[in-house]
């Protein structure tokens, strides 16, 4: 099983309460992601320790279902960084994602996201090309879901 895995760092001009609150949104994830619905198992909207929700991507007749726990959530407080654990359920995709969301001096944030996706379905010499992919694609998610 191949795993591609990267790490993203962002910088907002947004107070890091805020870009918390939207790191945390399952209705701000569901805005900035293409063809992609995320819902939770109990109707809630932000995410929480423990919460298990689901990223529901479409494409035409094509879809499936990335099911997720959140394993570790807590919101940044003074200058206490926040940051958040997922780990990925499905068979076909696993992984994790660790955010964390730290103020700066410029009263703004940084983000550092990092992601490691696993697939039965990608070859071993695929990896660096998925690599690549993950990277592109999780670095243009952040910024729209964070913002600038």
């Amino acid at each position: 099983m191949a795993t591609a895995s990267c790490t993203i760092r962002h910088r907002v001009s947004a107070g890091v309460d805020q870009a918390w609150q939207r790191l945390c949104s399952l209705e701000a994830h569901t805005a900035a992601i293409p063809f992609t619905t995320l819902t939770s198992s109990g109707g809630e909207t932000h995410l929480a320790e423990g919460m298990t929700f689901t990223a529901r991507t479409v494409i035409g007749p094509l879809g499936f279902d990335d099911r997720m726990v959140v394993e570790e959530l807590t919101a940044p407080n003074g200058q206490q960084p926040g940051h958040l654990v997922i780990r990925k359920l499905g068979r076909w995709l696993g992984g994790r994602t660790e955010a964390t969301i730290a103020a700066d001096a410029a009263g703004g944030c940084r983000v550092t996201w990092v992601q490691d996706i696993s697939s039965p379905l990608l070859p071993q010499w695929l990896k660096p090309v998925g690599a690549v992919v993950t990277r592109l694609s999780y670095r243009a998610g952040v910024r729209r879901i964070i913002g600038s």
